[in-house]
């Protein structure tokens, strides 16, 4: 709180009415892939998100292309998402830590127009994040079929759909297969 002190901040806020609303611990290990002139930087988090009485694991890889064919990083994220289980998660650690400390209630999109890849993705991870089934049925997924098939992707799409008609927790599909983050990556390389 001291480095606030000598700040613009300081004039505008009582710095001791300050608390704590959520946090997140964790250890992160960097590793580098290189091939060629392609660098590719590995960030592996493992730990918690924190606030109120609620603790999560936080279990992150992030990988950044520092350098060279941004295809072999896609290539690098597919083939770790082929072997285990994988979330292409568009929810923050930040976001996480705000919905623990009941400070942030995000609900999943409504729209009666198709859904880009983008938006579907956005929905999945606020369903991830809230816990609950993804509301399939609610959707038209239309510009996201196509997409899947256009991408060579239309039988994983299909079986994630079944997966995702069981109406199992978006976690639960997460952590019991790969299927579900290879489509993820699929469709995000597929663009819209």
């Amino acid at each position: 709180m001291s480095l606030l002190e000598d700040t613009p901040l300081n004039a505008g806020l009582d710095l001791s009415r300050l608390q704590i609303v959520f946090a997140t611990n964790f250890q992160r290990q960097v590793l580098w892939l290189e091939e060629g002139q392609t660098s590719i930087e590995i960030a592996v988090d493992s730990g918690t998100v924190a606030g109120n009485d609620a603790r999560w694991p936080l279990h992150e890889v992030e990988f950044e292309l520092k350098s060279g064919d941004d295809s072999k990083l896609v290539a690098w994220a597919l083939e770790l998402a082929r072997e285990v289980p994988v979330f292409l998660n568009l929810v923050s650690k930040a976001e996480q830590g705000y919905f623990l400390a009941g400070l942030y209630h995000p609900e999943p999109a409504r729209k009666s127009e198709a859904l880009s890849i983008t938006e579907f993705l956005q929905a999945l991870s606020v369903c991830w994040l809230l816990d609950q089934p993804f509301p399939a049925q609610e959707y038209d997924l239309s510009r996201v079929a196509n997409a899947a098939g256009a991408a060579g992707c239309g039988e994983l799409w299909e079986c994630v759909m079944s997966d995702l008609a069981t109406g199992a927790a978006i976690r639960d599909l997460a952590e019991g297969s790969t299927t579900l983050g290879v489509l993820q990556l699929q469709l995000a390389t597929a663009g819209q």
